[in-house]
Formats: structure tokens, sequence, C-alpha cells
């Protein structure tokens, strides 16, 4: 099964949704067999805002613990504490 990633078009929409809502700049990195992402500034409505636009493509987030680098996994690969 593949590996489920959001594809360019929804990155420049992404991009551009969290540029101009935000007032922020999001930056993609690409990595073997994932997707990492990183933003120049962070808040909880950013974060929220994120975790939703993932969870409708079926991803699930991981932040770093300062909140402006994060990873997409699969929902169903989400780790619990």
């Amino acid at each position: 099964m593949a590996t489920r990633t959001i594809n360019i078009t929804e990155m420049a929409d992404l991009k551009k949704a969290v540029s101009e809502q935000f007032s922020t700049v999001m930056h993609y990195h690409g990595s073997c067999g994932g997707q990492n992402f990183s933003v120049d500034s962070s808040s909880e409505e950013l974060r929220s805002f994120l975790e939703n636009y993932f969870s409708e493509k079926g991803l699930s987030l991981s932040f770093s613990r300062d909140g402006l680098r994060f990873y997409a996994m699969s929902a169903r690969c989400k780790q619990t504490s």
C-alpha cells in the first residue's frame, strides 16, 4: 500500500491559505516515504487549522516541541500516549 501524501496542487493551495490566513510561510521538506514541513511562526490557531486540513486527507500530524516543524503520517499509524 502506498504512503498517502498531499500532491503538489494541494501543497500550493495549503501554502497560500497558511500565508493569507496566518501571515506566515510554510515550507515543504520531502523525505523518503513521507512529507515534512516547517513554518516560520506558529500558534494554536495555525496548528488546529493544519490538523484539520490533514485530517480531511486521512493524515495526522506530529509536531516538534516548538511547534515549528511537523510531519504527516497516515492517521491509522498515529501513536497514542
